[in-house]
């Protein structure tokens, strides 16, 4: 019975760090996408005061933008963060920056 609850429960484990993993790196794709159109990395880390590096780690699904970080660069790219989120909403809009 024990035995049963540990790879029960190992199986729940596998499938949420699956899920999460999933979730990621639909964001991180999406940020990609939205941070190509807006123009360089060099230009949103100057608008928002965010280094580059963090940036790109977010596009490359490394780590995921804390929800303030999250709000600024969905205010300064002009982004629908339920499209960002999940896929769903507006698309990235096409270059924004000119």
């Amino acid at each position: 019975m024990a035995d049963e609850l540990t790879q029960e429960s190992a199986r729940r484990e596998k499938r949420y760090q699956y899920e999460k993993r999933k979730r990621q790196d639909g964001i991180a794709a999406r940020l990609k996408e939205a941070f190509e159109n807006y123009g360089d990395y060099t230009i949103i880390a100057h608008e928002t005061g965010i280094k580059k590096g963090d940036i790109r780690k977010y596009t490359q699904g490394e780590t995921l933008p804390s929800l303030a970080v999250f709000a600024l660069l969905v205010e300064v790219c002009g982004l629908d963060a339920e499209y960002v989120l999940i896929g769903k909403g507006e698309e990235v809009p096409e270059q924004v920056f000119e």
